[in-house]
């Protein structure tokens, strides 16, 4: 993604420019629980965090195709904005009841049509390699105990055109921020850093495709799909490797 493409972005949603420095609130809760912990994080306001999830869906450059989401949470809530956009979404949760509880949110919300509901870990993803032509991640990888294996699985179900959206925050202030970086940095041939008040928006773009060592074998273990009732069986195979530089662009 070019810097003019950060830029147009910015100058073409002037309800987004305004968070491109939002201010932390101490008090208020984001109602969206974290799947990889199983706590809920204290973030920036709602009304912040919901423009935030649009200003992450309108860097989706593939309008017609499924989007897979990293970290459900108990609300959905990045899936729900997703949905509502038209988007067909497939989320993942590793805790089993919080996707069953997400899975109802989503059903109560009309959205079940168009959501599917996975358990599963980022690291070990239930898809086929390079069968996901987006992905996206809001809130979802400061809570990875295993972030480079987070990444990497994400960067595997990749395809060749595919994107990564990270939208997160060092919650804890323990320079979680810089670990991602690497992370993203070591499985993405291009990271955009586009930091937005105590946010920071990657936009990471051709994962790699380089065989390594560390091959993944889901089918070795179970993942379940939460969809009308019925848990599924999926198995993929991951696999990338490398390294490159990222650069830091700053939206108007």
């Amino acid at each position: 993604m070019s810097e003019n493409d950060i830029a147009g972005l910015a100058l073409a949603l002037p309800s987004l420019r305004r968070l491109a420095h939002p201010e932390r609130s101490a008090t208020e809760k984001d109602p969206c629980r974290s799947s990889m912990t199983g706590l809920r994080a204290s973030t920036p306001t709602a009304a912040s965090t919901s423009e935030e999830r649009e200003f992450v869906a309108e860097l989706i450059v593939a309008q017609d195709e499924p989007v897979l989401e990293i970290g459900t949470g108990l609300c959905a809530c990045m899936a729900q904005a997703l949905a509502r956009r038209g988007f067909r979404v497939f989320t993942v949760d590793r805790d089993r009841a919080a996707a069953l509880e997400a899975n109802q949110v989503l059903a109560a919300a009309g959205l079940r049509g168009r959501t599917r509901v996975v358990v599963a870990d980022a690291s070990n993803l239930p898809f086929r390699r390079g069968s996901v032509r987006t992905a996206v991640a809001y809130s979802a990888l400061h809570h990875a105990t295993d972030l480079e294996g987070a990444v990497r699985g994400i960067a595997s179900v990749l395809n060749e055109r595919g994107r990564l959206i990270v939208s997160d925050w060092d919650e804890g202030a323990n320079g979680v921020l810089d670990r991602l970086l690497q992370a993203l940095e070591a499985w993405f041939e291009e990271v955009t850093v586009v930091p937005r008040g105590i946010r920071r928006v990657y936009v990471c773009e051709e994962p790699h495709r380089r065989s390594c060592d560390r091959v993944l074998h889901l089918g070795e273990t179970e993942s379940e799909s939460i969809g009308h009732g019925k848990l599924r069986r999926q198995a993929r195979r991951a696999m990338g490797a490398g390294s490159r530089s990222a650069r830091t662009v700053h939206a108007p």
